[in-house]
Protein backbone atom coordinates (compact mmCIF):
# COMPACT_ATOMS: atom_id res chain seq x y z
CA UNK A 1 0.00 0.00 0.00
CA UNK A 2 1.72 3.47 -1.25
CA UNK A 3 -1.57 5.72 0.21
CA UNK A 4 -4.80 5.69 1.24
CA UNK A 5 -7.23 8.26 1.81
CA UNK A 6 -10.49 8.39 4.09
CA UNK A 7 -12.20 9.32 7.69
CA UNK A 8 -11.19 5.93 8.99
CA UNK A 9 -8.10 6.02 7.75
CA UNK A 10 -7.16 8.65 9.13
CA UNK A 11 -8.51 11.92 10.18
CA UNK A 12 -7.29 15.13 8.51
CA UNK A 13 -4.17 16.97 9.22
CA UNK A 14 -1.74 19.82 8.11
CA UNK A 15 1.15 16.50 8.54
CA UNK A 16 -0.89 13.40 8.04
CA UNK A 17 0.58 10.07 9.47
CA UNK A 18 3.35 8.14 7.21
CA UNK A 19 2.31 4.98 8.75
CA UNK A 20 -1.18 3.60 8.81
CA UNK A 21 -2.28 3.13 12.73
CA UNK A 22 -1.84 -0.63 14.29
CA UNK A 23 -5.55 -0.63 14.82
CA UNK A 24 -6.45 0.47 10.72
CA UNK A 25 -4.41 -2.18 10.26
CA UNK A 26 -5.70 -4.42 11.88
CA UNK A 27 -9.27 -3.68 10.62
CA UNK A 28 -7.92 -4.18 7.07
CA UNK A 29 -6.43 -7.54 7.65
CA UNK A 30 -9.53 -8.38 10.16
CA UNK A 31 -11.72 -11.80 8.33
CA UNK A 32 -14.61 -10.66 10.82
CA UNK A 33 -18.33 -11.83 8.65
CA UNK A 34 -20.88 -9.55 10.59
CA UNK A 35 -23.94 -11.77 11.82
CA UNK A 36 -26.48 -8.71 10.57
CA UNK A 37 -24.11 -7.24 8.06
CA UNK A 38 -26.74 -4.92 7.38
CA UNK A 39 -26.70 -3.78 10.75
CA UNK A 40 -23.05 -3.32 10.79
CA UNK A 41 -23.13 -1.14 7.79
CA UNK A 42 -25.91 1.12 8.30
CA UNK A 43 -27.27 0.58 11.89
CA UNK A 44 -26.37 -0.19 15.37
CA UNK A 45 -22.33 -0.53 14.60
CA UNK A 46 -22.62 2.26 12.66
CA UNK A 47 -24.69 4.59 14.76
CA UNK A 48 -22.71 7.40 16.63
CA UNK A 49 -23.85 10.35 19.28
CA UNK A 50 -22.53 12.34 16.16
CA UNK A 51 -25.09 11.28 13.79
CA UNK A 52 -28.00 12.28 16.28
CA UNK A 53 -26.33 16.02 16.79
CA UNK A 54 -28.61 19.03 16.41
CA UNK A 55 -26.79 22.28 16.50
CA UNK A 56 -28.37 24.21 18.80
CA UNK A 57 -27.04 27.76 20.66
CA UNK A 58 -26.18 27.69 24.36
CA UNK A 59 -25.93 30.25 27.25
CA UNK A 60 -23.66 31.00 30.04
CA UNK A 61 -24.48 30.06 33.13
CA UNK A 62 -25.50 33.53 34.33
CA UNK A 63 -27.14 34.65 31.97
CA UNK A 64 -30.99 35.74 33.16
CA UNK A 65 -34.29 33.23 32.61
CA UNK A 66 -35.64 35.86 30.62
CA UNK A 67 -33.14 35.70 28.05
CA UNK A 68 -33.29 32.03 27.48
CA UNK A 69 -37.33 32.40 27.78
CA UNK A 70 -36.61 34.60 24.66
CA UNK A 71 -34.77 32.25 23.11
CA UNK A 72 -37.47 30.06 23.17
CA UNK A 73 -39.78 32.28 21.86
CA UNK A 74 -37.74 33.75 19.03
CA UNK A 75 -36.91 29.56 18.18
CA UNK A 76 -40.02 27.19 18.40
CA UNK A 77 -38.29 24.39 17.26
CA UNK A 78 -35.54 24.75 19.89
CA UNK A 79 -36.49 21.66 22.55
CA UNK A 80 -33.12 22.45 25.16
CA UNK A 81 -30.50 24.91 25.61
CA UNK A 82 -27.18 24.02 26.67
CA UNK A 83 -25.82 25.73 29.61
CA UNK A 84 -21.88 26.12 28.93
CA UNK A 85 -18.70 27.41 30.25
CA UNK A 86 -16.62 30.18 28.74
CA UNK A 87 -14.24 27.45 27.63
CA UNK A 88 -16.62 25.14 25.99
CA UNK A 89 -17.24 22.78 28.54
CA UNK A 90 -21.02 21.74 28.87
CA UNK A 91 -22.48 22.54 32.40
CA UNK A 92 -25.94 21.92 32.17
CA UNK A 93 -29.19 21.90 30.18
CA UNK A 94 -32.42 23.62 30.43
CA UNK A 95 -35.39 21.60 28.28
CA UNK A 96 -38.04 23.83 26.59
CA UNK A 97 -40.96 22.31 28.08
CA UNK A 98 -40.08 22.50 31.87
CA UNK A 99 -38.89 25.98 31.84
CA UNK A 100 -41.91 27.17 29.75
CA UNK A 101 -44.36 25.54 32.01
CA UNK A 102 -42.61 27.35 35.42
CA UNK A 103 -42.81 30.39 34.10
CA UNK A 104 -46.41 29.60 33.25
CA UNK A 105 -46.77 29.92 37.64
CA UNK A 106 -47.87 33.02 38.86
CA UNK A 107 -45.82 35.57 39.59
CA UNK A 108 -42.78 33.13 38.53
CA UNK A 109 -41.32 36.16 35.78
CA UNK A 110 -41.42 38.31 38.51
CA UNK A 111 -39.50 36.31 41.07
CA UNK A 112 -37.12 34.85 38.94
CA UNK A 113 -36.78 36.61 35.15
CA UNK A 114 -33.96 37.97 36.28
CA UNK A 115 -31.90 35.78 38.42
CA UNK A 116 -29.30 33.30 36.48
CA UNK A 117 -30.33 30.67 34.74
CA UNK A 118 -28.39 27.84 36.10
CA UNK A 119 -30.58 27.76 39.41
CA UNK A 120 -33.21 26.02 36.92
CA UNK A 121 -31.17 24.11 34.58
CA UNK A 122 -29.88 20.06 34.88
CA UNK A 123 -26.58 20.06 36.25
CA UNK A 124 -26.41 16.25 35.58
CA UNK A 125 -27.29 16.07 32.30
CA UNK A 126 -27.06 12.66 29.95
CA UNK A 127 -23.43 13.86 28.08
CA UNK A 128 -22.23 11.69 25.05
CA UNK A 129 -18.83 12.33 23.01
CA UNK A 130 -19.81 12.57 19.42
CA UNK A 131 -18.25 9.30 18.79
CA UNK A 132 -19.95 7.20 21.21
CA UNK A 133 -21.75 4.20 19.74
CA UNK A 134 -25.33 3.83 20.04
CA UNK A 135 -24.50 0.85 22.13
CA UNK A 136 -22.82 2.88 24.99
CA UNK A 137 -25.95 5.59 24.45
CA UNK A 138 -28.43 2.70 24.95
CA UNK A 139 -27.07 2.33 28.48
CA UNK A 140 -28.82 5.14 29.80
CA UNK A 141 -32.11 3.59 29.30
CA UNK A 142 -31.54 1.03 31.78
CA UNK A 143 -29.90 2.68 33.84
CA UNK A 144 -32.17 4.83 36.95
CA UNK A 145 -31.49 8.36 34.81
CA UNK A 146 -34.06 7.98 32.38
CA UNK A 147 -36.14 11.12 33.23
CA UNK A 148 -32.67 12.99 32.11
CA UNK A 149 -33.72 11.93 28.53
CA UNK A 150 -36.67 14.13 28.32
CA UNK A 151 -34.71 17.10 28.11
CA UNK A 152 -32.42 15.02 25.26
CA UNK A 153 -28.63 14.78 26.02
CA UNK A 154 -25.37 17.14 25.29
CA UNK A 155 -22.94 15.66 22.37
CA UNK A 156 -19.33 16.77 22.74
CA UNK A 157 -15.77 16.61 21.26
CA UNK A 158 -12.53 16.26 22.82
CA UNK A 159 -15.04 17.87 26.21
CA UNK A 160 -16.03 20.61 24.06
CA UNK A 161 -19.93 20.79 23.30
CA UNK A 162 -20.89 20.90 19.96
CA UNK A 163 -24.73 20.59 20.05
CA UNK A 164 -27.84 18.28 21.19
CA UNK A 165 -29.11 14.84 20.68
CA UNK A 166 -33.09 14.54 21.71
CA UNK A 167 -34.24 11.33 23.28
CA UNK A 168 -36.69 10.88 20.83
CA UNK A 169 -33.80 10.12 18.38
CA UNK A 170 -31.77 8.25 20.81
CA UNK A 171 -35.56 5.93 20.66
CA UNK A 172 -36.06 6.14 17.68
CA UNK A 173 -32.58 4.95 16.24
CA UNK A 174 -32.25 1.58 19.01
CA UNK A 175 -35.69 0.77 17.84
CA UNK A 176 -34.88 0.58 14.17
CA UNK A 177 -32.04 -1.20 14.74
CA UNK A 178 -33.90 -3.71 17.38
CA UNK A 179 -35.98 -4.57 14.97
CA UNK A 180 -33.85 -5.59 12.51
CA UNK A 181 -32.19 -7.74 14.63
CA UNK A 182 -36.00 -9.29 15.93
CA UNK A 183 -36.94 -9.50 12.14
CA UNK A 184 -36.57 -13.47 12.19
CA UNK A 185 -35.95 -13.48 15.49
CA UNK A 186 -37.58 -16.50 17.71
CA UNK A 187 -41.10 -15.23 19.72
CA UNK A 188 -39.60 -17.36 22.90
CA UNK A 189 -35.88 -16.54 23.32
CA UNK A 190 -35.43 -13.58 20.86
CA UNK A 191 -32.28 -15.14 19.57
CA UNK A 192 -31.90 -15.24 15.59
CA UNK A 193 -33.60 -17.87 13.59
CA UNK A 194 -33.08 -20.18 11.16
CA UNK A 195 -32.57 -17.41 8.42
CA UNK A 196 -30.23 -15.22 9.59
CA UNK A 197 -28.29 -18.45 11.06
CA UNK A 198 -28.52 -20.68 7.49
CA UNK A 199 -27.25 -16.75 5.41
CA UNK A 200 -24.57 -16.72 8.17
CA UNK A 201 -23.61 -20.26 7.81
CA UNK A 202 -23.35 -19.91 3.80
CA UNK A 203 -21.39 -16.39 4.60
CA UNK A 204 -18.68 -18.33 6.63
CA UNK A 205 -18.39 -21.19 3.85
CA UNK A 206 -17.87 -18.65 1.01
CA UNK A 207 -15.64 -16.93 3.42
CA UNK A 208 -13.54 -20.14 4.05
CA UNK A 209 -13.49 -19.36 7.66
CA UNK A 210 -13.14 -22.01 9.99
CA UNK A 211 -16.36 -22.45 12.42
CA UNK A 212 -18.00 -24.77 15.07
CA UNK A 213 -21.49 -25.64 14.83
CA UNK A 214 -23.29 -27.74 17.13
CA UNK A 215 -26.84 -29.63 17.46
CA UNK A 216 -28.45 -30.61 20.26
CA UNK A 217 -31.27 -32.96 21.34
CA UNK A 218 -33.47 -33.16 24.65
CA UNK A 219 -34.70 -36.53 24.50
CA UNK A 220 -38.11 -37.39 25.82
CA UNK A 221 -39.18 -33.70 25.73
CA UNK A 222 -42.56 -34.82 24.77
CA UNK A 223 -43.72 -36.91 27.92
CA UNK A 224 -42.21 -33.28 29.78
CA UNK A 225 -44.28 -31.27 28.03
CA UNK A 226 -47.32 -33.93 28.27
CA UNK A 227 -47.16 -33.92 31.96
CA UNK A 228 -46.08 -30.70 32.91
CA UNK A 229 -47.52 -28.10 30.44
CA UNK A 230 -46.39 -25.96 27.03
CA UNK A 231 -45.38 -22.99 29.90
CA UNK A 232 -43.14 -25.54 31.81
CA UNK A 233 -41.73 -26.94 28.64
CA UNK A 234 -40.81 -23.22 27.16
CA UNK A 235 -38.72 -22.30 30.86
CA UNK A 236 -37.57 -25.84 29.88
CA UNK A 237 -35.92 -24.85 26.52
CA UNK A 238 -34.83 -21.06 27.85
CA UNK A 239 -33.08 -22.76 30.48
CA UNK A 240 -31.04 -25.19 28.31
CA UNK A 241 -30.57 -22.54 26.47
CA UNK A 242 -29.11 -20.35 29.21
CA UNK A 243 -26.85 -23.33 30.32
CA UNK A 244 -25.74 -24.15 26.41
CA UNK A 245 -24.68 -20.31 26.26
CA UNK A 246 -22.68 -20.10 29.78
CA UNK A 247 -20.60 -23.33 28.46
CA UNK A 248 -17.01 -22.30 26.35
CA UNK A 249 -17.13 -24.71 23.48
CA UNK A 250 -14.57 -25.29 21.23
CA UNK A 251 -12.83 -22.03 22.62
CA UNK A 252 -16.03 -19.62 22.25
CA UNK A 253 -16.82 -17.28 24.62
CA UNK A 254 -20.50 -17.06 23.33
CA UNK A 255 -23.40 -18.74 22.21
CA UNK A 256 -25.81 -17.89 19.45
CA UNK A 257 -28.76 -20.73 20.20
CA UNK A 258 -30.90 -21.01 17.39
CA UNK A 259 -35.04 -21.25 17.89
CA UNK A 260 -36.19 -24.45 19.90
CA UNK A 261 -38.62 -26.79 18.11
CA UNK A 262 -40.60 -29.70 18.73
CA UNK A 263 -39.87 -32.19 16.13
CA UNK A 264 -42.28 -34.75 14.52
CA UNK A 265 -41.21 -37.40 17.10
CA UNK A 266 -42.40 -35.39 19.77
CA UNK A 267 -38.54 -34.14 20.60
CA UNK A 268 -37.06 -30.49 20.96
CA UNK A 269 -34.16 -29.64 19.28
CA UNK A 270 -32.23 -27.06 20.52
CA UNK A 271 -29.45 -25.92 17.46
CA UNK A 272 -26.99 -23.77 18.29
CA UNK A 273 -24.49 -21.70 16.78
CA UNK A 274 -20.71 -20.82 17.82
CA UNK A 275 -20.42 -17.53 16.00
CA UNK A 276 -17.75 -15.43 18.10
CA UNK A 277 -15.43 -18.71 17.30
CA UNK A 278 -16.21 -17.62 13.77
CA UNK A 279 -15.98 -14.52 13.79
CA UNK A 280 -11.98 -14.20 15.64
CA UNK A 281 -10.88 -17.16 12.90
Amino acid sequence: MTGAQGYYIGRPSARPDTQVAPQVRRTLASRHIAVFPQVVRSGWSGMTAGRLLRPAPTVSPAASNDAVLRMFQDQPELHAVAVVHDDGRPLAIIGRQGFIDRYAAPFHRELYGKKACIAMANREPACFERHATLEEMAQILSGENTRSLAHGFLITEQGRYIGLGTGADLIRAITEVRMEAARYANPLTFLPGNIPLNQHIERLIDAASEFRACYVDLNHFKPFNDKYGYWKGDEMLKGAAAILGSQHIGGAAAVAKREAKRSATGMAVLEFLSLEAALQA
